[in-house]
């Protein structure tokens, strides 16, 4: 090989290391910067069974690939992980353990969701008021960078948090949509946009302090099977307790239908 050529591949090697380097190095303490405004770890309350509703899911949906998935996302070390596992066959308990240790998971036999839901919310309100919480269902698909970009929104002066680009914010059949989408503001964070939302799923993220004060609202909307995800967020923007959802989408819940937009998930599922 010519030797100025051989130079040249080695000086551009040499910058490549350096500029990655830089990246990683802006990226670790950007992350530090976010969890020490935070003050405390993210509580991830994650509920999960071998029932639930019937849904027509992509094959690439399933118990295991959507928790293996959250744990690369949202790693052990950074996060304070509880399993909610509800009913689960001894498979599914044993799947569990390979990627969360066997005290963060809580066996139970609720048989719906607004129950497991109750129950993860009450025990949230036993942390400290500052604690950021992510409740997240079993059927769901994140994207790298997700932990991230979850700190930035809960940084953000609104009450809760989502991940997922809801696709009915899109359907002029939806109450709140005109002219394909809903009336919204739209703000920048450090990793992402950001658009006011009114409702979203029982996926989602905010603070103890905020859950505290506003759980009359979820308590009137669970006492059934059947959580009324919509009215609750609807009601807590009529009392101006907001909802702010990622532009684009960095999680999708699993139903084929109401896949987040933009986004291959499948490619997303076979990175795990």
């Amino acid at each position: 090989m010519n030797i100025g050529v051989f130079d040249g591949l080695l000086r551009f090697r040499t910058n490549l290391l350096l500029k990655i380097q830089r990246n990683f190095h802006r990226f670790q303490t950007s992350n530090f910067k976010l969890q020490n405004e935070l003050k405390q770890p993210l509580a991830i309350y994650y509920r999960i069974s071998d029932a639930g509703y019937a849904k027509t899911k992509p094959p690439y949906i399933n118990n295991e690939n959507c928790l293996r998935n959250a744990v690369k996302c949202f790693p052990i070390e950074n996060c304070r992980w509880v399993i909610i596992a509800d009913n689960c066959s001894n498979e599914t308990m044993q799947m569990i353990k390979k990627y969360v240790p066997e005290h963060s998971i809580h066996a139970v036999s609720v048989g719906h969701g607004a129950g497991t839901f109750r129950l993860a919310y009450q025990m949230a309100l036993k942390l400290d008021d500052s604690t950021p919480v992510y409740f997240l269902e079993n059927d769901y698909l994140h994207k790298p960078g997700s932990y991230e970009v979850l700190l930035d929104g809960l940084l953000q002066p609104y009450s809760y948090v989502t991940l997922y680009d809801h696709p009915d914010k899109y359907d002029n059949k939806h109450f709140a949509v005109k002219n394909g989408g809903e009336k919204t503001r739209v703000l920048v964070g450090k990793y992402s946009h950001w658009k006011v939302a009114h409702s979203t799923t029982m996926t989602f993220a905010s603070t103890v302090k905020t859950l505290k004060r506003d759980w009359a609202i979820f308590d009137r909307w669970t006492r059934t099977k059947h959580p009324y995800d919509c009215q609750i967020f609807v009601e807590l923007a009529s009392k101006k307790h907001n909802l702010i959802s990622s532009l684009p989408a960095f999680s999708t819940h699993g139903e084929t239908a109401f896949l987040a937009p933009l986004v291959e998930w499948d490619n997303i599922a076979l990175e795990n």
